[in-house]
């Protein structure tokens, strides 16, 4: 025997990996850590007995490519499902080179490395990408279907032998349509913000009905498109909660227009809301000590219901609910975890198929008797003073666009597609307000910001940065590179006429 099949035992019994080794005969011998891993003695080594121990599906190519490997003398590198003691197989990768003593073929010298949990994480990145192929090829189909209703609408106002009442029915369409898109937007933002922990809720003490009336409100065209009957158990008193009321009212938005979605033309949705005195509630996050109750909110349906094997993934975005037809999930993905952010929590429950669905929803309630009043939530007013607004933005269609909003509250404005033309306007215009485009190329917003900020002539104007990004390069200080506020495209004329009125007073109070 060579010294070096003597040494082969010491060496390989003090390793964790399975190691064996085997003569010209086919004859092995194996280290310990593969004889506590079969849990049998070396007896089970010899000649082909060792393949007894692979899973059957994997044997027959296995023993074929070691066969091959051998009768060539070559190293060989397989995988294949191993049988542990306790019956369990696990993936093993197997790596042999040939010994070759005097230029004699002398058999192998290998090791075996457990590759299961290597395995899973590939067949899981294999199926998250399947899913996520699906759900891009399904989101250029949501987006679609609006933009086509948008361009036919346009089309329709248009045409020579368009009357009032078909521009008045096409200027609707768009307006839906396009809120619909903005929405679905906005909910895929907002993941995106969640999933890199850079989402904040601005919390404070509200009227939770009141967010859920706004919702009911939102949604209620898409009842009325499909002829939906809406029944409402909700409580008379307000139910104050500390919550992100545009988030929570976004929540609530989602499960209803889900219910709608989903539920087959003159359907029925019905919403409760039910107030439970201290009762303990696991799945709540918050001090006891300031949360003694918790609202209920259901929101159910009579539509195609879910099958029972997909309740447990309805939250997930990227799972495919075959019951559920087409669709993003992207809003009960989102609810769920914004529920979670507020302290709450989301639960799914269906009967099965055509049998309907029910979300409820529950959070925490505010002890009103230790809370201090509330500041004051009153929508701002708007500016009745004309002001002079530069805007800026690359793309002309959405800047003329804000342009005339902006004339038809009586402002006065100007327009720039690029940086160097709007430091040339904001020279001879001096702007009190600048609604700056963050991503332009060549001179980007920020560097036009500064540079205005360094002009006396617009050094106290107001300026707003206006994205439609929500990536880490937009978080950004926002004082230090000039602005006062940053505000998400696409901009509804209620938060313009806001967002002037704050303008206004911040100019005022620069001028004092």
């Amino acid at each position: 025997m060579h010294k070096y099949d003597a040494d082969f035992s010491e060496f390989a019994d003090a390793s964790p990996l399975l190691m064996w080794m085997s003569d010209a005969s086919g004859q092995r011998r194996v280290n310990l850590a593969y004889l506590e891993f079969i849990g049998a003695d070396e007896s089970a080594m010899g000649g082909d007995e060792w393949a007894h121990f692979i899973h059957p599906d994997d044997r027959e190519s296995c023993l074929d490519a070691y066969r091959n490997a051998t009768a060539l003398h070559e190293p060989f590198e397989l995988q294949f499902r191993f049988r542990r003691a306790d019956g369990v197989y696990r993936w093993m990768k197997t790596v042999g080179v040939p010994r070759i003593y005097d230029g004699e073929f002398c058999g192998y010298l290998a090791y075996k490395v457990d590759i299961t949990d290597l395995k899973e994480a590939e067949q899981e990145l294999r199926e998250a990408d399947r899913d996520k192929n699906i759900f891009f090829a399904m989101l250029a189909h949501e987006l679609r279907t609006p933009l086509a209703a948008i361009r036919n609408a346009v089309q329709v106002i248009g045409h020579e032998r368009s009357t009032a009442e078909l521009a008045a029915r096409s200027k609707s369409v768009i307006e839906r349509q396009t809120t619909q898109m903005v929405r679905m937007v906005d909910d895929l933002l907002d993941l995106s913000r969640l999933t890199r922990a850079t989402f904040h809720l601005r919390k404070q003490r509200i009227d939770l009905l009141d967010a859920l009336r706004a919702a009911i409100d939102a949604t209620a065209h898409e009842r009325e498109a499909n002829a939906h009957q809406l029944a409402l158990d909700i409580p008379k008193q307000p139910i104050h909660i500390e919550a992100d009321a545009a988030r929570l009212q976004q929540v609530f938005a989602n499960l209803l227009s889900n219910a709608a979605r989903y539920t087959p033309r003159g359907g029925h949705v019905w919403i409760s809301v039910e107030v439970q005195q201290n009762l303990a509630d696991k799945t709540c996050v918050g001090n006891a000590a300031h949360f003694g109750a918790r609202a209920s909110v259901r929101v159910r349906d009579d539509g195609i219901g879910i099958d029972p094997e997909s309740l447990a993934n309805v939250f997930n975005l990227f799972s495919r609910i075959e019951s559920r037809g087409a669709g993003l999930g992207i809003g009960l993905s989102l609810a769920s975890r914004l529920v979670k952010l507020h302290g709450g929590a989301i639960s799914a429950f269906s009967a099965g198929r055509d049998k309907g669905s029910e979300f409820m929803l529950r959070l925490p309630i505010i002890d009103v008797a230790r809370e201090s009043v509330p500041a004051s939530t009153q929508r701002e007013s708007p500016s009745a003073t004309p002001l002079r607004v530069l805007v800026v933005d690359d793309s002309p269609d959405a800047a003329n666009m804000l342009v005339q909003l902006l004339q038809l509250a009586q402002h006065d404005v100007r327009a720039a597609n690029d940086g160097r033309t709007a430091l040339r306007i904001a020279s001879e215009f001096t702007p009190q307000i600048v609604l700056l485009d963050i991503s332009m190329p060549e001179m980007n917003g920020v560097e036009v910001a500064q540079r205005l900020r360094a002009d006396p002539g617009t050094a106290h104007a107001f300026i707003a940065a206006v994205t439609g990004l929500a990536s880490n390069e937009m978080d950004l200080d926002l004082s230090p590179n000039g602005f006062n506020e940053r505000i998400t495209k696409p901009l509804e004329n209620d938060e313009l006429l806001a967002l002037l009125a704050r303008a206004t007073r911040t100019v005022a109070r620069a001028k004092g």
